[in-house]
């Protein structure tokens, strides 16, 4: 009885932190945000760094070209970003008129498909129109955010050497931070297999927007990918505004192709793709994949969305690496728990993760 009792006071302890934890994340998120996005971009870098050395070329020489890369592609994406707002930006009116013209349509045609009147009423020009001005304010933010976060970045690539001897010489003889080297090369590993799934998907989206003629499909191309991170939802949520777009600028057929498009990629992606890439080493819940979306946003902001994924996922393998907390792990990823009724327990998920994604 006091073993239960204490138990369930040790988990309301931990609540009562993990929330408090929460809030004063949501309370730091201008600070937080940017430093979260420099350490994810610093782990998306990282497979490219391990695959140069693998050449035997010169580790000083691989890493002033990673470095070289992220710069570059920083710079691309923030003059990419930069041109996209400012045309969006100065066109939202023309957008806004092509809405108001097609929408009578589109409300006959969900009329003929029966549905309610109650949710036709939502669906109104200014709404939609909103949507376009949301993404305008985010893609400002984002390009004022990126040029911290890579500098950042940067400067975490320099340092990678020395922080890695850290954890490895220093965090290893603690036994909080024992397993966090493993845990960080798991998470690499799986970003690094994510990064060539979501090119699949981002190339796809990037082309059939580019068909199709909607405005800046490099631009929501570039969203796509990065996104994707998130399984599910982060597709979908990409191709939100270029949906619009479509059909402010061409109708409902051309949205309805955009439309088809998220769900197909979506489809492809998260069941053919990534279960052949990683053999559910780490499969996640969607349950729980939708929950730490909308937490994610609501602590961090905008950025939540792109780092919701990575942070779920090294909360996953931090939870796995102790058996106290396992229990979280098997309710974040299904492919956590071991095999009911089996005669010995699973591998750890951080070893059978690495194991899968290599080969």
């Amino acid at each position: 009885m006091n073993r239960a009792a204490r138990s369930v006071g040790s988990l309301g302890v931990g609540a009562v932190v993990a929330g408090a934890l929460v809030f004063l994340m949501h309370w730091a998120a201008p600070v937080l945000a940017p430093i979260f996005l420099a350490l994810f971009l610093t782990a998306l870098a990282t497979p490219l760094y391990d695959w140069l050395v693998s050449k035997r070329l010169p580790q000083p020489v691989c890493l002033l070209v990673i470095v070289a890369i992220v710069l570059l592609s920083a710079a691309a994406l923030a003059v990419l970003g930069y041109i996209s707002l400012v045309r969006l930006r100065d066109g939202l009116e023309h957008y806004e008129e092509g809405l108001a013209t097609r929408l009578p349509r589109l409300q006959e045609h969900l009329a003929t498909a029966g549905v309610p009147n109650e949710l036709r009423a939502q669906l109104t020009s200014e709404r939609l129109s909103a949507v376009l001005g949301s993404t305008v304010t985010m893609l400002a933010g984002a390009v004022a955010t990126l040029s911290f976060s890579v500098v950042l970045t940067a400067l975490l690539l320099l340092e990678s050497r020395r922080f890695a001897e850290v954890m490895n010489q220093e965090l290893g003889r603690r036994p909080v931070f024992a397993q966090a080297p493993e845990v960080a090369r798991a998470a690499i590993t799986y970003f690094g297999v994510r990064i060539r799934i979501n090119l699949f998907t981002a190339l796809t989206a990037t082309t059939v927007l580019l068909i199709l003629g909607v405005d800046y499909a490099p631009l929501w191309g570039v969203g796509v990918f990065f996104l994707s991170f998130i399984p599910y939802i982060g597709l979908v949520v990409a191709l939100i505004p270029p949906t619009v777009l479509a059909f402010a600028e061409y109708g409902i057929d051309r949205a309805l192709v955009v439309v088809i498009t998220a769900v197909v990629v979506n489809l492809v992606a998260e069941n053919i793709l990534e279960p052949a890439m990683t053999g559910r080493a780490l499969s996640l819940s969607p349950a729980a994949v939708f929950v730490s979306f909308f937490v994610w946003v609501w602590v961090l902001g905008p950025l939540g969305a792109l780092l919701s994924m990575p942070i779920t996922v090294m909360l996953l393998l931090l939870f796995n690496s102790s058996d106290e907390t396992r229990w979280l792990a098997r309710i974040i990823g299904s492919a956590a728990a071991p095999t009911a009724g089996a005669a010995e327990p699973s591998p750890p998920l951080n070893d059978t993760l690495a194991t899968k994604l290599r080969r």
